[in-house]
């Protein structure tokens, strides 16, 4: 279980113990003031009336013969139904939006190798209060070679609720957090670039963080990731996706653009091969 939220629960049972403890502890003095009332009346009863709330007093305190086991499941049953809540409220309050691009629908060519090649406009909400940064990766599982990285993005201010259009390939981020470097070897975003004819999914996966990561500058997804173990307050996807049917048009114009996309997509084979080289050598 993940640190903060070991936190949270532990913080929920401690509640949950004080009240049941103070209604433990409650009953004993509520039993004496029933049998004081009783022996204390100005006009006793008669024996039958008193046998009869001697009875139900006797009833009150029924918990006292209650076995040890049957309490702590008792007490048990309340601390998980104090927690439940809270921890479900944690793992689904946060979402993240893009006014480019709907969940599930094709991202615009000008996000990708055979456009702009800018990163999209995103937005998010419904943070945890105890965010301390938020991170970003995004990934495609569908490529050849294995997941490939194409953005990561970290140390972004708990106070940031989106990410501007075309964000700067840069190392810092404008208002606050840093670019790493994707599977291209750039620092910052390169959109989709998959082969021609093939619709690969794109995922955005924003974490809520508990603090700041410690990775330096121009960090990898797999350092991202190993940090923000442990840290995760909430986390949201949002998936888009693309495929280039139009290649062989694109590569027959002989622009820039064409030689671009080349590039790119040699880069990306390279990197496949150097991920799946390392992974054979473990």
């Amino acid at each position: 279980m993940k640190f903060s939220k070991t936190v949270s629960m532990v913080k929920g049972c401690l509640r949950g113990f004080l009240i049941l403890f103070a209604c433990l502890r409650a009953l004993p003095y509520l039993n004496n003031r029933v049998y004081r009332t009783v022996s204390d009346a100005n006009r006793p009863p008669s024996s039958a009336s008193m046998n009869l709330l001697l009875l139900q007093a006797r009833q009150m305190v029924k918990y006292q013969r209650f076995p040890r086991l049957i309490r702590l499941l008792f007490l048990a049953i309340i601390l998980i139904l104090l927690n439940y809540d809270n921890s479900a409220d944690a793992q689904s309050s946060l979402t993240l939006t893009s006014p480019a691009f709907s969940p599930g629908s094709a991202l615009s060519a000008d996000y990708t190798c055979s456009g702009s090649d800018k990163s999209p406009a995103l937005t998010w909400r419904d943070a945890p209060s105890a965010t301390r940064s938020f991170a970003l990766v995004t990934d495609d599982q569908d490529a050849p070679g294995g997941t490939f990285i194409h953005w990561v993005a970290y140390n972004l201010p708990a106070s940031a609720t989106a990410l501007i259009e075309g964000v700067p390939r840069a190392a810092s981020i404008p208002g606050g957090g840093s670019n790493g470097v994707n599977s291209f070897g750039h620092v910052g975003y390169n959109g989709p670039c998959p082969p021609p004819g093939q619709l690969h999914h794109y995922r955005f996966h924003l974490y809520a963080l508990d603090s700041t990561l410690n990775v330096g500058e121009s960090a990898d997804a797999s350092a991202v990731q190993a940090a923000i173990k442990g840290h995760v307050l909430a986390s949201a996807e949002l998936t888009g996706t693309f495929s280039r049917y139009d290649e062989k048009s694109t590569h027959d114009s002989g622009g820039s653009g064409g030689d671009r996309n080349r590039r790119l997509r040699g880069m990306a084979i390279l990197g496949g091969a150097a991920r799946a080289a390392s992974g054979s050598a473990h």
